[in-house]
């Protein structure tokens, strides 16, 4: 069996382009398309594993694609994941009577849209890549201040090991500095507690105990991208040491 092909259709190219950058730790291959007409025809040459289709889209929309697909003996077993930024009744009943098996509400928030499509192919990989990352990082919860180490960090999330425990699904405000130049910006974030690795029960023993935390907004001075960035570039360069 090869590789698992997945397309993904929206108009809008920047949106494409965020939800191909959650698959990229995923042994899978992803498809675009712009409009339905065309993800049909990239859908018949490729014949996908899995389609994710947004509903809002000229020359064809998402329900009139699916519904094409589903006449379609080369496309019509193929599942289909129908996203919108609507979700009233009407709008849940037509995306059934078109054939799709699933929906996405728009936001796209990357843990959910991994989740879901994961549902439907094992090989989606939720979790993402982490790298070692030893740095201090001060922290505000509940209006107490702490210091901890940062030992990993992804494009999303840190874990960070400190003799305080703070409670499950905490917010957290972070400030801290990518290691290597001395001049690297001070990065300043807002995060969850999505996990804890306390002393008495370590769900990762090659870790000191502390926490994961998963970064939702990066704040402060400077452009938020430039920020990313910087953490993206950081992870990539780490990856293969």
């Amino acid at each position: 069996m090869g590789v698992p092909k997945i397309l993904l259709v929206d108009d809008t190219r920047m949106l494409l382009e965020i939800i191909k950058s959650y698959l990229a730790n995923s042994a899978v291959q992803v498809f675009t398309a712009q409009n339905g007409k065309e993800a049909i025809e990239v859908g018949r040459k490729e014949r996908p594993d899995l389609v994710v289709l947004d509903q809002n889209m000229p020359v064809m929309n998402g329900v009139e694609c699916c519904a094409a697909m589903r006449k379609d003996p080369l496309l019509k077993k193929i599942p289909v994941i129908m996203i919108s930024s609507r979700a009233t009744p009407e709008d849940l009943e037509a995306f059934k009577q078109a054939g799709c098996d699933d929906f996405l509400a728009k936001p796209l928030e990357r843990q959910r849209f991994l989740a879901k499509l994961h549902a439907f192919l094992t090989e989606v990989e939720q979790r993402e890549a982490r790298v070692p990352c030893r740095t201090e990082v001060t922290m505000e919860i509940a209006g107490t201040s702490i210091c901890g180490i940062c030992e990993e960090i992804s494009l999303h999330g840190l874990y960070i090991s400190t003799d305080l425990m703070a409670s499950l699904e905490s917010r957290v405000s972070l400030r801290f500095k990518l290691p290597g130049k001395t001049d690297n910006p001070l990065i300043t974030a807002i995060g969850r507690i999505a996990w804890l690795n306390s002393a008495g029960r370590l769900l990762k023993p090659h870790l000191p105990p502390g926490f994961g935390v998963e970064l939702l907004e990066i704040t402060g001075e400077g452009l938020t991208i430039l920020r990313k960035n910087e953490i993206r570039e950081f992870v990539e360069s780490r990856k293969n040491k």
